[in-house]
């Protein structure tokens, strides 16, 4: 049921947006920018009862490699992408899980998906096409949540890259000077070797 619907009404919007497919995540690139829409199924699905939710991300090429460093995947998933959301958050900010049975209309399910993706999503993603966009993505919609010590180790990379060096240390030692965060240490001392051997930035 998930492929036939796939098929016939998300690939072809996805096609028609330039994102490439692979299973059931697309990518697009755009430059330094890659855009993910991944569709997430259920851990409990059986054949009769097939639950999925879409997710959305935004992977910087230069802050994965900083951040991860390692080979660069064929594919970007979620772990690959500083911004991973869900699509809820777009519209009600709720969780949406969508079920499909063997009795549903497929037709329908795939229509209000196509309209969401079409009207939500891609414009979204759209939006978010340069370092400058990330960053204030980041700093409007995340920082205030409570960010985990990941969030802001990559939103400081991000700083590093949009030129403001001394702005991305500074979040950099913050994070090593709190003893409540002493597991993200390693990966600060890690990012902080990365940034240091990267040609010098000066601010724009």
């Amino acid at each position: 049921m998930i492929t036939l619907l796939v098929d016939r009404f998300i690939k072809p919007i996805m096609s028609a947006n330039s994102f490439r497919k692979d299973k059931l995540t697309w990518n697009r690139g755009k430059g330094e920018i890659i855009h993910l829409l991944d569709i997430q199924k259920s851990q409990w699905n059986d054949k009769n009862d097939i639950s999925f939710t879409i997710n959305l991300g935004v992977c910087v090429k230069s802050e994965r490699q900083i951040f991860w460093n390692k080979p660069f995947p064929k594919t970007i998933r979620r772990l690959d992408c500083f911004l991973y959301l869900r699509v809820g958050r777009l519209f009600d900010n709720h969780d949406h899980w969508w079920t499909l049975k063997p009795s549903d209309d497929i037709d329908r399910v795939g229509k209000k998906l196509q309209e969401i993706i079409e009207n939500k999503c891609i414009p979204f993603l759209d939006n978010l096409d340069s370092i400058n966009k990330a960053i204030a993505f980041v700093e409007n919609e995340v920082l205030n949540q409570y960010p985990a010590p990941s969030a802001l180790i990559r939103y400081a990379i991000l700083k590093y890259l949009n030129h403001l060096p001394d702005e991305a240390y500074k979040i950099l030692n913050t994070l090593l000077a709190d003893n409540k965060c002493k597991f993200g240490h390693s990966k600060v001392k890690e990012v902080f070797d990365r940034l240091n051997s990267l040609p010098v930035v000066t601010k724009n």
